[in-house]
Parts: structure tokens; sequence; C-alpha cells
């Protein structure tokens, strides 16, 4: 799921930026009409998919501003902890266990979830 984003550099040079393209791609009143265009089309994705891909891409351009830091890895492991902090990470014992400890796999599992 992340590989779209894992080999993307920054694309936007500050919040006002990455503001008005979101907003001129939909994403901000929840009409998308694609994903960007830097990212690399993996296969046809479906609506719910193009969300969640406009979705990483702007919080990983807002971790980018916020810590300049393009590790991926952190990234992931910010955005985990920030869900769990606001406890819609909340996954049952059974989660746990089917996905171990990969937190790739927790955080898309998150994503998934919230999207529904």
């Amino acid at each position: 799921m992340f590989s779209f984003i894992k080999n993307t550099a920054p694309v936007f040079n500050d919040y006002n930026d990455l503001y008005f393209k979101l907003r001129a791609n939909g994403f901000i009143y929840g009409v998308l009409k694609s994903i960007p265009h830097y990212i690399i089309h993996e296969h046809q994705y479906s609506q719910d998919e193009i969300i969640k891909v406009n979705l990483l891409d702007a919080l990983y351009h807002i971790h980018w501003f916020h810590t300049k830091s393009v590790d991926f890895d952190h990234f992931v492991n910010t955005l985990l902890a920030f869900y769990k902090e606001m406890e819609v990470a909340d996954l049952s014992i059974w989660d746990k266990l089917l996905m171990g400890k990969n937190n790739f796999s927790i955080l898309e599992r998150v994503i998934h979830s919230e999207s529904l």
C-alpha cells in the first residue's frame, strides 16, 4: 500500500502550497478528482483508494514540513503514534496477532478501518 509514497520526495514547499493543491484536487471538500500527478499509479484506484492516497500524501508532507525528515519509517511510526494517541488505533488482540508487530501493517489496517 505504501510504495506509492515511500519513494516520493516532498513536492510542496510550505503549507499554503500543499493546501491550494489539495483544494484544487477536491480533497479539502471531499470530492476527489484524482491522485497527485507525481505519484506513480500502480493500478486503477477505486474512490476509497484515491482518498487514502491523498490523505497519506497530505500527512506525509505535513510530517516533512514539521520534521524536515524524509525517513519513511519515521513517518509511519509518527503517524501510528498519532492514531494511537487519538485512540483510533485500538486494535483487538486478534488483530494484533494476525498482523504481528509490523507498523506498516498496523497503519494500513487503521487507515482502512477508519475510512469505511
